[in-house]
């Protein structure tokens, strides 16, 4: 069940005698575990509700559509008859999008549905069924003009419908400023005396691009750093270090708050009862750790604090360790915050930052160099990085592990594209003829780029043209010629993007880093009426 974080709510457990129970409202945002019901034996998952930040509401019975309100809501039914349809009347802006979104298989639901855009007469006008990873469909609607409502119905596609056959429809009408989740492969830390732990908090973004702030509830004489996920980026790299004071092993719970106030708690990846009780994913047990103390860190070695990410551009990170016991070797892993990008559901290694070769110092030297491979495309703009170093025994056993402290590097273009005055550019235009516009400007390179750019514009009208231009390693000067055929009607085109790019090895010269994209705005003004 999911409920409304507004009122108190009445919810059904699945069972042979289908139980009722009425849930106060909730003090936070979270899933949490509902109380056995008395007068029977239970077994099984502790029942539980998840809990909605909009409205939500349950079917109503009969055959005619159940009218929804307008705005983001949530609707939660059960398909019992095999091939059974239930449909919804929800409003609609013309022109907009709205998001569709059936919750089944996903929440331990038998069935596999479908969900069908439907006009007023019935006749199927969209239809949305699987989704990457998961049986449950998710749809975007393109509302035409004049349409001001849709029926929506949710369909059992494979007559799997029954008593358990429960399914959650989420309307969305795309207007909001997105959601977030966040999550942390850490379940479990165990913090020595004065040493630097690095846990990493990761964000999937669904339409929210903006800063979070994390909230940590940490034993006494725990720090924590880097403890904000900046705009736009990935996630960040925390650093907790605890002092000598003594704590009882605790429970800690962590928490991120957008700038529009959207709270979410940090989830543990892959939590193997994520699903049936949530609320354990969200606990991260903290402890001290009564290993001996090992004379052992790392450092960065003379790094600038400038230092910044290039795309395609490889980056040397210079490694300083102290170690005072013999015989040990020294392995150097790379951390980052970045969400490596996915192919066939496994890390893509060609848009990933990653070290170059793996790197075991050997016994006697205390300098190393890591380089980092940069992949052409970075779209998140700041990466935090850190080096772990693990001191190992002749045995390869694991005697400690010290991280650099966590620099944030910025994302710096090794070429970018200027326009010579505004981004908004005129020209007369002839029924005739047509017209042509002409982008001037510069090309900057930095970071000792040489190489030749080739430039692109994309956003163009139908029957527009843009000219082929290449500005060469020695000049930096360009014009290109956009042309509008006759038969385009004169006005203002807007979200013209130009951009540049080059192949930073001539050996692969298919592997481009581009430049970002500036946005123009071309208008095409007809002669003025004799």
């Amino acid at each position: 069940n999911v409920i409304s974080k507004s009122q108190p709510t009445t919810v059904n457990l699945l069972g042979t005698s289908d139980p009722t129970m009425l849930v106060s409202p909730p003090k936070s945002l979270d899933a949490f575990p509902l109380a056995w019901p008395k007068g029977a034996d239970w077994s099984g998952p502790r029942p539980f509700v998840a809990v909605s930040p909009f409205p939500e509401f349950t079917r109503k019975p009969g055959d005619k559509p159940q009218e929804l309100p307008a705005g983001r809501v949530g609707v939660s039914g059960k398909l019992v008859k095999p091939y059974e349809e239930d449909r919804y009347k929800i409003p609609v802006t013309p022109g907009k999008k709205v998001k569709l979104e059936v919750f089944a298989e996903r929440i331990g639901s038998p069935i596999d549905v479908a969900v069908i855009v439907r006009n007023e007469k019935g006749d199927q006008l969209a239809r949305g069924e699987d989704s990457p990873g998961t049986l449950d469909p998710v749809l975007e609607y393109a509302v035409p003009d004049k349409v001001t409502s849709i029926i929506v119905g949710v369909a059992d596609v494979q007559g799997r419908a029954g008593p358990g056959g429960v399914y959650r429809l989420v309307v969305d009408p795309l207007t909001q400023a997105g959601t977030y989740r966040l999550t942390t492969p850490i379940q479990r830390l165990s913090l020595p005396v004065g040493r630097r732990v690095v846990v990493p908090v990761q964000i999937e973004r669904q339409g929210y691009a903006g800063k979070i702030d994390l909230t940590l509830n940490l034993p006494p004489g725990v720090k924590a750093e880097n403890t904000s996920i900046p705009d736009g980026a990935d996630g960040t790299l925390m650093t907790l270090e605890r002092s000598a004071t003594p704590f009882e092993p605790t429970i800690a719970t962590w928490r991120g708050r957008g700038v529009d106030g959207i709270e979410q708690a940090v989830v543990v990846k892959g939590h193997p009862l994520k699903l049936v009780q949530p609320w354990l994913a969200r606990e991260i047990a903290v402890a001290t750790s009564d290993a001996k103390p090992v004379d052992f860190a790392i450092d960065w070695r003379n790094l600038p604090s400038d230092t910044a990410i290039v795309p395609g551009i490889k980056l040397p990170l210079p490694i300083l360790v102290k170690r005072a016991m013999d015989k040990t070797t020294v392995k150097l892993t790379l951390l980052t915050s970045q969400v490596a990008p996915l192919v066939n559901n496994q890390p893509d290694p060609n848009k990933t930052l990653r070290q170059e070769k793996p790197i075991e110092m050997p016994v006697k030297g205390n300098d190393s160099e890591l380089v980092v491979l940069v992949p052409p495309e970075l779209p998140a703009p700041v990466y935090d990085v850190t080096v772990q170093a693990e001191l190992l025994d002749p045995a390869k056993k694991v005697l400690a592990t010290s991280f650099t402290p966590v620099r944030r590097m910025a994302v710096r273009m090794p070429i970018v594209v200027k326009l010579n005055g505004p981004t908004r550019i005129e020209a007369p235009f002839d029924a005739k003829k047509g017209a042509v516009i002409k982008l001037q400007g510069k090309i900057e390179r930095i970071h000792g780029i040489k190489a030749d750019v080739a430039l692109a514009v994309t956003g163009l009208p139908a029957g527009a043209k843009a000219e082929a231009v290449t500005v060469k390693a020695d000049a930096s000067d360009f014009a290109v010629n956009v042309t509008f055929p006759p038969n385009i009607p004169a006005g203002e085109f807007k979200n013209v993007k130009l951009s540049g790019s080059f192949a930073p090895d001539a050996k692969t010269p298919n592997i481009r880093v581009r430049s970002r994209e500036v946005e123009v705005s071309l208008v095409l003004q007809s002669p003025p009426k004799k």
